[in-house]
């Protein structure tokens, strides 16, 4: 998705809007979706391998994405009538609730657990 994200191939429909390639970048709504999408991907795949530093990135995945509307007030979130305050309270519940379940759920941790042994059998 992220290869086609920089393609200008076609048009982009954002929130019912229709973009141009040029008016998905001008605007930040391209930065802001490159961010967000290189953050799933890495977290994603860091997950898979069982790296600690990804639950990190999906923690901060939410934050990450309200500093870009903060940077580019005029990406497609930045509605009439939206209040920052009820976003940022958003987030903060979003990422407290990622925080605890890739940290705290006992499946996580067990998860995360087998794959140590194998980490120090291969720093040996």
């Amino acid at each position: 998705m992220l290869l086609l994200l920089l393609q200008p191939l076609f048009n982009w429909e954002v929130n019912g809007q229709e973009m141009t390639y040029l008016e998905l970048w001008t605007t930040g709504t391209g930065v802001e979706l490159a961010v967000f999408l290189a953050m799933m991907a890495a977290g994603s795949w860091g997950m898979a391998a069982r790296k600690p530093w990804a639950r990190w990135v999906l923690v901060f995945m939410q934050p990450a994405l309200l500093l870009m509307l903060a940077l580019y007030p005029s990406t497609w979130m930045a509605q009439e009538g939206l209040n920052i305050a009820d976003l940022a309270l958003q987030t903060l519940i979003v990422s407290l609730c990622v925080y605890a379940c890739l940290f705290h759920l006992p499946g996580m941790r067990r998860y995360y657990q087998a794959a140590e042994p194998a980490m120090a059998r291969r720093q040996l």
